[in-house]
């Protein structure tokens, strides 16, 4: 009779230890939405460097976007303690024993969506070139502008005031470009940089009391922005007229440096100057400036668009993949996990290896190879990247990332 008990009690603890044991977890948003951003973040990644490849062997460009996650993740966790109850010798006290086993599965689904960017309205816009405004605003002190310049500058001409043309294109593979470098560091160290500028502009013809008083005219200021639009009080002929006038915006490039703003003077002319340069009568009389000569002196820039970029990239990478391998170095200060920033100094743009087994930041096998940029504090790999991703998004202009799969991924 007490044996018999000893057994119930027995099965008892373990019935229960099974019902305890099992554990049904509802799905974690945070988790999930977690692994999402992980999985997304290499997606982006691994897709900007697989289109440098491609354009590193001259082959069309192709992207494709997640615009959204179209099902639902799931988490299912269970653990379970069982007993099975064994009789060695039937009806022999002692001669039973159990045999506990543990379970547990764990379950992770996402459904998303796979969209083509071949489509004209990102097309219009990936090769449209990057315009002045954006790239000023990109112009922080953490961005070596030498860098920044590198990735966006597709040539400059530069004709001084004698007539002499130098044009300078910004291809690694060229045999000129040590004389691109040369002249876009000349022109940095110069003080070469951007910057917004507001001028105000009339509007129509001056007006009269009477005339201001037309409705047209007034339905007119209407559609206007009236931040913008203003109407400005003034005396001609000793009379009294009104003149609408407008604040437009504009970006430009100038030279902002004290110290070379005489050798701007001479080269280009004073309209080079930032705005934010105090200009003494001095200053101009130090330079002997040739009028005739003067109209002669030009630099003109030319900006790329986000296509030219990859392409550029692209120009790098076959430089970094050969036998003996090439680097394309930009100058600047790396900054410090404080804040401070470090000396100047020479730093790969981009670091492109092949078959590498260093840590990455974004790998992709194209062409029977497999190609990584390795994450490695001695470059600007990641920057260029960062700056990379930066431009393309912006040509992702509404309508251009289809809301319709190309293809489902389970």
């Amino acid at each position: 009779m007490n044996l018999i008990k000893s057994k119930l009690s027995c099965i008892s603890i373990f019935s229960g230890l099974i019902l305890s044991g099992c554990i049904s977890l509802a799905p974690d948003f945070s988790d999930m939405s977690q692994t999402y951003q992980t999985v997304l973040e290499k997606y982006q990644n691994n897709n900007l460097l697989l289109n440098i490849m491609r354009s590193s062997k001259n082959m069309p460009l192709s992207f494709l976007e997640i615009p959204s996650v179209v099902g639902t993740g799931n988490i299912n966790e269970t653990a379970g303690i069982m007993a099975f109850l064994y009789a060695v010798t039937p009806g022999i006290p002692g001669a039973n024993y159990f045999n506990p086993s543990v379970s547990m599965s764990l379950g992770k689904s996402f459904n998303f969506t796979q969209s083509s960017l071949e489509n004209a309205e990102f097309q219009k816009a990936f090769i449209s070139n990057i315009s002045i405004e954006t790239m000023t605003a990109f112009t922080k002190d953490h961005i070596s502008k030498e860098l920044l310049y590198t990735l966006v500058i597709d040539r400059f001409e530069v004709t001084s005031p004698t007539g002499q043309r130098v044009v300078a294109y910004n291809n690694p593979s060229a045999s000129t470009y040590n004389e691109f470098q040369k002249q876009l560091r000349g022109l940095i160290d110069g003080g070469l940089t951007t910057e917004i500028v507001t001028k105000v502009i009339s509007i129509g013809p001056t007006l009269s009391s009477k005339e201001l008083a037309n409705s047209m005219l007034l339905n007119y200021l209407s559609s206007k922005d009236k931040v913008k639009a203003t109407l400005a009080e003034i005396s001609k002929d000793g009379k009294k007229t009104y003149q609408f006038q407008e604040q437009i915006s504009t970006a430009r490039f100038c030279f902002s440096t004290q110290e070379y703003k005489n050798i701007v003077i001479e080269k280009f002319g004073e309209n080079m100057l930032c705005s934010g340069l105090n200009l003494k009568k001095s200053d101009k009389e130090q330079v002997v400036i040739n009028k005739e000569l003067q109209t002669k002196a030009a630099l003109l820039i030319q900006l790329r668009s986000p296509r030219d970029i990859f392409d550029y990239l692209g120009q790098v990478a076959n430089k970094e993949i050969q036998p003996n391998p090439e680097h394309v170095y930009v100058r600047g200060r790396k900054q410090k996990a404080n804040g401070e920033f470090e000396n100047y100094g020479e730093y790969p743009l981009l670091v492109i290896e092949k078959n590498s087994k260093a840590k990455p930041i974004a790998i992709v096998s194209y062409d029977g190879e497999t190609y990584s940029i390795p994450d490695q504090k001695d470059t600007y790999s990641n920057l260029t990247f960062n700056l990379l991703s930066q431009f393309f998004n912006l040509a992702k202009v509404p309508g251009s990332v289809p809301p319709s799969p190309a293809v489902l991924v389970r």
